[in-house]
């Protein structure tokens, strides 16, 4: 079988065909890619450089303020100059979606204040930490719902509106774990070539409580699946070629994964592809952060370990949910044929007694 072929088999065609891409100018989607990108991921990019940059013996110029508190300023300007700037259009983001996003922001800045005068507990630092990511997360699902309404769509057409049915469907959820089971496949074997990784992952949420650690899965989960899906939607309105729409948010998301060195910046590379892949060709969005979720949560698990262990880990999980779920197939076909086989033994019985006159079932005497 083919490449091709496989890959068909593997991703068919959604059931319900998908309308077409808005078009709009390669200048307008590049903007549009560079705003969503600087404002929800831009920090988290730097922190990332820098770190590889010292392992390296170089230095990155350090950021004005800390990197959470500029990513809530970038994303709360971002969405302010969408949303609120007099650029709104029917379909952008909803009212209750920014006012969630105003509170989290005013709840941050008060947590900020009581930092800067000392009058913070480390409780409530985590609180705060907390909040700030939230607050990233919800504002970069308003903001690229509000730049849905620049391209003339609504969110539910970009796959960012309210999660339903579809978004938990166990084959749509099947499929975006592929992405990240090649990601895993392509690290452990850049490591066995002896290309290690310079650290091990960071274990930044783990260490300030659990809260902390299941806010930051989420926020990472949602501001990159999102934010990144927003590129490749103003990409493919651009009508670019699609190795050029699969590549540019790849090398984007690797950029913030650039510490974890060549396997972990190889196996970012082949997740954004596979991952934007995924989202152009079912346009949903929730289940590849579902399944980030739970990859990032295998992730802070196997980082107590050493570095071989946590690739092998993740690895090995994946391949076990894929095999549970191969089983689990078959069994669902092997009752279905049976019952099929009873059915149609039932009809022939049936068939049979009415030509005959015998009864069926046999009556009792």
């Amino acid at each position: 079988m083919s490449p091709a072929r496989l890959l068909t088999r593997m991703l068919p065609e959604p059931e319900t065909p998908l309308p077409a891409w808005p078009k709009v100018s390669v200048r307008r989607a590049l903007g549009q890619s560079a705003l969503l990108y600087v404002a929800a991921l831009g920090p988290s990019a730097v922190n990332a450089l820098d770190a590889a940059a010292n392992l390296l013996g170089g230095d990155l110029p350090d950021l004005p303020v800390p990197s959470l508190t500029l990513n809530v300023i970038l994303v709360t300007i971002a969405v302010g100059v969408c949303a609120i700037g007099g650029r709104r259009r029917p379909g952008g983001a909803p009212r209750w979606l920014l006012m969630t996003f105003g509170v989290l922001v005013g709840l941050f800045a008060v947590m900020v204040a009581l930092y800067r005068q000392g009058a913070l507990s480390p409780a409530l630092l985590s609180v705060a930490v907390s909040i700030g990511l939230c607050a990233v997360a919800v504002g970069t699902v308003a903001l690229v719902a509000s730049l849905a309404s620049g391209l003339g769509v609504t969110p539910t057409f970009l796959g960012v509106g309210r999660p339903g049915r579809a978004d938990v469907n166990r084959k749509l959820l099947d499929r975006g774990a592929l992405p990240f089971i090649a990601a895993g496949a392509t690290a452990f074997i850049l490591t066995i070539l002896g290309l290690a990784m310079p650290i091990q992952p960071s274990d930044g949420y783990l260490s300030q409580g659990v809260h902390v650690l299941v806010v930051g899965i989420a926020y990472t989960s949602i501001t990159e699946e999102v934010a990144l899906a927003g590129v490749s939607a103003a990409l493919a309105a651009a009508r670019l070629p699609l190795w050029l729409v699969l590549a540019l948010p790849a090398v984007l998301r690797s950029l913030y994964h650039a510490v974890m060195g060549v396997p972990g910046v190889g196996a970012t590379l082949v997740l954004g592809a596979g991952i934007g892949f995924l989202y152009l060709r079912y346009r949903r969005i929730w289940p590849l952060v579902i399944m980030h979720a739970v990859n990032d949560g295998l992730a802070a698990f196997a980082s107590m370990f050493s570095r071989d262990v946590w690739i092998l880990a993740v690895a090995v999980a994946w391949g076990a949910t894929l095999v549970i779920q191969k089983i689990r197939k078959r069994a669902k076909q092997r009752g279905e044929r049976r019952l099929l086989s009873a059915d149609a033994t039932a009809q022939a019985a049936e068939t049979v007694a009415a030509a005959t006159g015998f009864p069926f079932p046999p009556q009792g005497r």
